[in-house]
Parts: C-alpha cells; structure tokens; sequence
C-alpha cells in the first residue's frame, strides 16, 4: 500500500481458480491476472482513486445435461476458453471510526468496468456498481447502521454480445448481494440479472465491549433485467435477529432471518463481511 515509502498503492495478482456454481448446475475455470494502482485524492478527505486492468480466461462447464440449464449457458460451454480483457476504476470514502464496530462516519464505494471493445478479448460489457453505508450512534453504544447497493451491467458491441452470467447480480443469502431471508443467489432471473437494488438497515448493541456484537436487522431489494420491470412492490423482504464475533481469524457470525414471502426462518453464518 505505500510503494517505495509513497502513498502509491501498487499490487499484481496471477491466479487459477474453479468455482462451482451448484445452484444454476455449472462451473467455471478461470486462469488469468491483473495489475492496480491507487492513490490518496487529497481534495477529498478519507477519498481514495484506484485503478485496475485484468485479463483471464474462462471456461463454463455444464455439470449435468439431464438438468436445467439456460440456452446461454449451453452456447458458452460449446465455446471453450472464452478470454476477458477489462480495466475498472474504483473510487472510496470511508470516514468509519472503526473497522469492525463503527460507530459514526460513512463509507461510499463507486465501481466503474469496461470490457471488450477496443480492449480486445471475447466479451464486450460495461459495469457501474455504488454503494453507501452511514453509520450513526443513537444513544449509549447503539448504532444505527443503514446502506443502499445499486448495480447495473449491460452488453454493447452489437447482436450476439451479452453479459457474461457471472458478472450479473445474484441476491439472496450472505455476502455484497446478500439479502438475508431467502438462499444464497435466489433471487432474480434464471441467468441473473443486470440490475439491482438492495437497501439493509440494522441497529447493534456491544454484548462484550466490541468483540461481541448483537443486532436487529431488516434487508429488501431485488434483481432485474430491465428498468421497466422495476418495482417498490416486488421488493423481496427479510427480517431477524444476529450476532458478531471477532476472532484471530476475522469477523464471523451468524443471523437468523425471517422470509416475509414464503414466511418461513433462513439461518445465515457469516465470514468476513461488514455491514
């Protein structure tokens, strides 16, 4: 994060991976690597600019013919080793007071990708992805936590480009897109979507200084492919009760949400993830 005892942040990656999604029946191998630069913007307090440029390769794989699958899906799994060239610029304020158990301050995340086009490779779209958290104490130690998350992705390029499944949005579940209540990756389209829209709010309480956390928390949002679709109505909603543990190993948890669709209890474990 400090290159050459600068405020430069410098970093690389290289990377083979498989990931599996058992949900919608298919994997993808992914074998590539980046490159990022950052830097403080020192006109805007607590404001960092980073830039990035990857370049891998893809292959979907079908895991069992005799299950669902979409018609995209089966054309990228004809198409073998599939190549993605993309830079992305991502621009971040976080006035937090403390990383896991913020009691005032706000963090704001502005996501921007391009792929394709003059870049080369075999996929042309165009991702943006915002997303703000306030943080604000009420009396005592109880913290009243609130964050909206927009996303949207699409294509350019002409007929036959399209968003790759796994650059689309997801809800449900735990995690960036996680909407609590309902199972990971439920919610949206059969292939995902390409826009979304999720607002949480929780309020927490220390049980043990601040290693201990507990909380009250109320998740709605939803995924679509087109702006018309939209609507407050359609929002899917969740609601229950959580803990937060630091360990040595990180923040874990668990949360116990209840589905106001189908009325029914969702336990979630947590790892990692702040609010």
């Amino acid at each position: 994060p400090f290159f050459n005892d600068t405020k430069l942040l410098t970093g690389f990656s290289v990377y083979h991976t498989r990931r599996d999604w058992n949900s919608f029946n298919y994997q993808i191998y992914t074998n590539g690597g980046g490159l990022q630069l950052g830097y403080p913007l020192n006109f805007v307090n607590y404001g960092r600019v980073l830039g990035g440029y990857s370049y891998y390769s893809k292959k979907y794989n079908i895991q069992d013919w005799n299950s669902s699958y979409t018609p995209s899906l089966a054309k990228l799994d004809s198409l073998g080793w599939q190549n993605t060239s993309a830079v992305n610029v991502t621009f971040s304020r976080d006035s937090r007071d403390n990383f896991f158990y913020p009691m005032s301050g706000s963090r704001l995340i502005l996501y921007s990708e391009v792929a394709g086009g003059p870049l080369g490779g075999d996929f042309n779209y165009f991702k943006q992805i915002a997303e703000a958290s306030w943080y604000t104490q009420t009396f005592w130690k109880l913290v009243l936590r609130t964050k909206w998350r927009m996303g949207y992705v699409t294509s350019y390029g002409g007929k036959g480009k399209d968003v790759p499944p796994d650059e689309r949005f997801y809800l449900g579940g735990t995690g960036s897109d996680g909407l609590r209540g309902y199972g990971d990756r439920s919610i949206g389209p059969a292939d995902g979507g390409k826009r979304e829209i999720i607002f949480s709010t929780e309020y927490t309480t220390p049980i043990s200084s601040d290693q201990i956390v507990g909380l009250v928390f109320f998740d709605t949002g939803n995924c679509f492919n087109k702006f018309e679709e939209f609507s407050f109505l359609d929002f899917k909603k969740g609601s229950g009760l959580g803990i937060r543990i630091i360990t040595p190993l990180g923040l874990i948890g668990f949360d116990y949400a209840y589905n106001f669709e189908y009325k029914n209890w969702e336990p979630h474990f947590q790892f990692g993830t702040n609010f």
